[in-house]
């Protein structure tokens, strides 16, 4: 699947996308630009140019798997609350929740 161009006039149809190994997903009009998906990378398509070019996306992720240390975060507690029946404690810390049962149990954050 490629996009199409379609002349309501002519009754034409012309292929505006060349792609051949993945198929165009997701497209989606902003005034002159389609946006749209072909494997994995975002690509633009400038209506008034005919021209396509890729979006560079970068993620930042902030994952605790991507911290470079574990910091305790009991020395770093701004907000506390408690469960209405009294069986969990919930923290904020570091950026982070936290709840903590008030005998037994598992941290969740």
């Amino acid at each position: 699947m490629n996009l199409f161009e379609y002349d309501l006039k002519s009754k034409q149809t012309r292929k505006i996308t060349q792609f051949t190994e993945y198929d165009v997903k997701f497209p989606s009009l902003n005034g002159d630009l389609i946006a749209f998906e072909n494997g994995g990378y975002v690509y633009l398509y400038d209506l008034k140019t005919n021209q396509q070019s890729k979006v560079s996306v970068q993620v930042q992720e902030d994952f605790a798997v991507g911290r470079n240390k574990q910091m305790d975060a009991t020395k770093n507690i701004n907000g506390i609350g408690i469960a209405p029946d009294g069986a969990r404690a919930i923290l904020s810390a570091r950026g982070d929740i936290f709840t903590v049962p008030a005998k037994n149990g598992v941290v969740r954050i």
